[in-house]
């Protein structure tokens, strides 16, 4: 769970790069983008706690950023 303030982006950031640690270079560039940009929304319209998911699937890598909003199943 991440705050809504602005380091939660950087907090999840590193969380992505660590988990991806093993993962090809493009991969960890376009995981780190994106968890910035849906953190930040979270951030800017959503209401905290703020949610990062992540998980390993045989073909892919699943990444999900939630606010509470998502997290009871609202708009």
């Amino acid at each position: 769970m991440l705050p809504r303030e602005p380091g939660a982006a950087r907090t999840a950031r590193a969380a992505v790069e660590n988990w991806l640690a093993s993962a090809p270079a493009a991969v960890r560039d376009d995981a780190r983008s994106l968890v910035t940009e849906l953190v930040a929304n979270a951030i800017e319209f959503g209401r905290p706690p703020i949610q990062v998911r992540m998980e390993r699937k045989p073909t892919y890598w699943l990444l999900e950023v939630a606010d509470v909003a998502r997290l009871r199943g609202g708009a």
